[in-house]
């Protein structure tokens, strides 16, 4: 941060639960700013095998 710029790291050097941290911090923001939910990939019947 200099002169208020962000540098932001890329999530390719996350570790497992790091990344989990982040996601929840998204989901979050989601909830909270943009009245979105995200669900959990477990918490959705979302049929992936149609998509394929």
């Amino acid at each position: 941060e200099s002169q208020g710029e962000w540098f932001v790291k890329s999530t390719t050097k996350l570790n497992t639960k790091d990344m989990e941290i982040y996601l929840e911090n998204v989901r979050r923001f989601a909830a909270m700013e943009l009245s979105c939910v995200i669900p959990l990939p477990n918490e959705t019947n979302f049929n992936y095998e149609m998509y394929k």
